[in-house]
């Protein structure tokens, strides 16, 4: 399981889902916390443009595995 803090941080990262496990399940919300996280970054320019850019094309993909809640 993993949640949208672990993923943020690792779409700020070089090498991006390359760092972690293949099998990974998340809840249903994942994708727009991330999304949510990333841009809250940049309003407040914790990151620049570019890296948010980065970091929104690598965020999550086909590497996670989205749960509903009656799934997890």
């Amino acid at each position: 399981m993993i949640d949208a803090s672990v993923v943020t941080a690792v779409c700020l990262t070089e090498g991006g889902f390359d760092l972690v496990p293949d099998d990974l399940q998340a809840p249903i919300l994942l994708r727009s916390e991330t999304l949510a996280a990333i841009q809250g970054m940049q309003w407040r320019e914790e990151i620049s443009s570019d890296l948010a850019e980065i970091a929104v094309a690598r965020r999550v993909g086909d590497l996670v595995e989205v749960r509903t809640p009656a799934d997890l």
